[in-house]
């Protein structure tokens, strides 16, 4: 049963993270200051080209991962993966919802 409710609350909270953007009307320095290594991002490049990447390192003019360098400059757009309010808050109560209607037919039989 244990194994049971465990996968359920994985289930309910890894639809708790999204995409964010980050960036929209910002100086480089001040997006420099959101981005951490290990930040999973999605870069849309003025290319349009998406890239999804794992941060290493960060400086005020650009992101490096995977052995590659992008320039804020050749950046049209960043999304960082982040925790929802809203989605998270949905679960949790999703979640005590179905644990007690479990509990209540686990009692009334």
């Amino acid at each position: 049963m244990r194994i049971f409710l465990a996968l359920i609350m994985f289930v309910f909270l890894s639809g708790c993270l999204s995409m964010q953007p980050i960036g929209k009307g910002l100086s480089n320095e001040q997006v420099y200051h959101k981005i951490i290594p290990g930040d999973e991002l999605i870069v849309e490049l003025k290319s349009q080209e998406k890239i999804k990447i794992i941060v290493t390192k960060v400086t005020a003019e650009q992101i490096e991962a995977d052995g590659q360098i992008y320039k804020f400059d050749d950046i049209e757009e960043i999304q960082k993966q982040g925790v929802s309010i809203w989605k998270t808050t949905g679960a949790v109560i999703g979640t005590l919802y179905l644990l007690g209607f479990i509990a209540a037919l686990v009692i009334l039989g």
